[in-house]
């Protein structure tokens, strides 16, 4: 559909597609595409941030502040009308310890299974 305002000819983005308003993407269906472009600004924030994110001098308590005070904001902009399902919420708790793995720097041993390396960093993290 075209709309004409003036001189200028607007055309209506389809629902899949949507259209970015203020940073934002506006979907008429699910989030993933708002989701998606909130994860990768989240990642670009945290790359910007790790040398002090993963710094091991400074103490986890306060990498951890500045991880809530400068990332989380990155990926929850406009989060307040989000309607997530299941699968785009465990993708966001996957993402936050994918961060605090990194933070921590910890390593995959080559004698451990993934399972067993997941389930060691989960017990450390949770601690």
């Amino acid at each position: 559909m075209e709309f004409i305002v003036g001189d200028f000819s607007l055309k209506r983005s389809s629902r899949k597609v949507g259209f970015k308003v203020l940073g934002c993407w506006v979907t008429f269906n699910r989030n993933d595409l708002e989701l998606a472009a909130r994860i990768r600004s989240a990642w670009d924030t945290f790359q910007k941030f790790a040398p002090i994110l993963c710094c091991r001098v400074i103490p986890l308590v306060r990498r951890l502040n500045i991880l809530d005070r400068v990332v989380l904001p990155a990926l929850f902009l406009c989060a307040g009308s989000w309607n997530l399902s299941k699968d785009q919420f465990s993708s966001l708790r996957a993402l936050h310890g994918k961060m605090l793995r990194k933070m921590l720097r910890f390593g995959h041993n080559e004698s451990e299974s993934l399972d067993e390396f997941m389930e060691r960093s989960n017990r450390i993290i949770q601690h």
